[in-house]
């Protein structure tokens, strides 16, 4: 059988197939690339211009059509939401016209949470209002604006609450002050019957009790009554006045027995008895009374 032809390698290698450069082709591409990019750019300045149109006429919308305070408490008080009444979020003119609508709206509520609480505080010159009555009107009267605010914008809600609480703690502040003037005017007040009543007290006492320990106990007794009323005023001044005008009292009651025939016959025997200490039942009290205030009070009382 006849043998068939083989391949034999020669050695040589097959020279390089030389490329295909299509050079337009490649700057149409180029080209192309370039126009899309031209147009994108130019749909990008167009749909930024037309958002900016949006929001500037959206603006304008929302300053000329403004849903009343009335219109916004009105659907509050039936139940229903105020952000039916304003414009719809979500677009670029419905978020500016919303924006500008929920600022005006903040801005007249906070005219009129001022006015009310510039009322309040009057009110608090007359003592009409307690503490906890100012306080839950300022709470009530911010959360309920706030709501209404908040219900169309949160942002602009937030700033509500921050400016009413500055001016309702300005409020509250006053009204804490109010307050503590009328503690102290009634315990002032009080201090000055325990004074008032304390002059029959202390006479009362030096005529009813022989026992001169017991006696200066109920007069020491009804002293530290009386500063404990004046120390509750807080007011250093008006504890120094109770304290001399308690004593004052017990000078003119001790004055009073001195000069009746209980003490002595004659108002000669009287200073004597003065000038000596001997005071009998008073003994134990006169270490409170000084002695010299006592003669001369004596002696101004006697002629």
């Amino acid at each position: 059988m006849a043998e068939l032809p083989r391949y034999q390698p020669t050695g040589y290698l097959p020279a390089d197939v030389p490329r295909l450069d299509f050079a337009n082709i490649k700057e149409s591409v180029a080209m192309t690339q370039g126009i899309s990019a031209a147009l994108d750019r130019l749909s990008n300045f167009a749909f930024k211009e037309a958002e900016e149109r949006a929001r500037r006429e959206g603006m304008q919308y929302g300053a000329e059509n403004m849903p009343s305070v009335e219109q916004v408490m009105t659907a509050m008080k039936e139940g229903k939401s105020p952000s039916e009444l304003f414009a719809q979020p979500g677009t670029a003119f419905g978020d500016a016209a919303r924006k500008i609508q929920a600022g005006q709206l903040r801005n007249e509520l906070e005219v009129l949470g001022r006015q009310e609480l510039s009322r309040l505080s009057a009110s608090l010159d007359t003592g009409a209002l307690g503490l906890n009555e100012v306080q839950t009107t300022i709470k009530s009267l911010t959360a309920g604006y706030a709501r209404a605010i908040s219900a169309v914008d949160a942002e602009e809600g937030l700033k509500f609450r921050s400016s009413m609480a500055t001016a309702g703690n300005a409020v509250y502040v006053k009204a804490t002050e109010n307050f503590a003037k009328i503690v102290v005017q009634e315990k002032i007040a009080l201090a000055d019957n325990a004074i008032a009543s304390s002059a029959t007290i202390i006479a009362d006492t030096l005529k009813a009790e022989n026992d001169p320990k017991i006696l200066a106990d109920r007069i020491q007794l009804e002293r530290i009554r009386v500063f404990n009323i004046a120390m509750e005023t807080g007011n250093p001044e008006f504890v120094k006045s109770t304290r001399e005008e308690f004593n004052k009292r017990v000078l003119n009651a001790v004055v009073d027995y001195t000069l009746s025939p209980t003490f002595a016959d004659t108002p000669s025997q009287a200073i004597k008895l003065i000038e000596s200490g001997n005071f009998g039942k008073l003994s134990e009290l006169m270490k409170t009374v000084d002695r010299n205030k006592l003669k001369k009070a004596y002696i101004e009382r006697s002629g």
